[in-house]
């Protein structure tokens, strides 16, 4: 036997295996997207951090390669 209780005159895949169908549980709760939300929300707004500090540490270099190419013109 597998450890399922048979009906008397019923095949075995006619028989419930006692598993609730749990309706409840279908979806998500509002907590559940709150948290799902906010951790985007964070992990979206370090990146733009480590976006725009990238865009400025590149704009400072080309400004220090203009300084030095207009230096390196006038000693010339």
């Amino acid at each position: 036997m597998t450890g399922r209780s048979t009906v008397i005159g019923e095949s075995p895949a006619r028989v419930r295996t006692g598993r609730r169908i749990a309706r409840a549980r279908d979806g998500f709760t509002i907590i559940e997207l709150l948290v799902v939300v906010s951790i985007i929300v964070i992990l979206a707004g370090l990146a733009m951090a480590g976006y725009r500090n990238s865009v400025t540490f590149a704009q400072e270099g080309v400004l220090h390669q203009d300084l030095f190419r207009m230096r390196d013109a006038l000693d010339q």
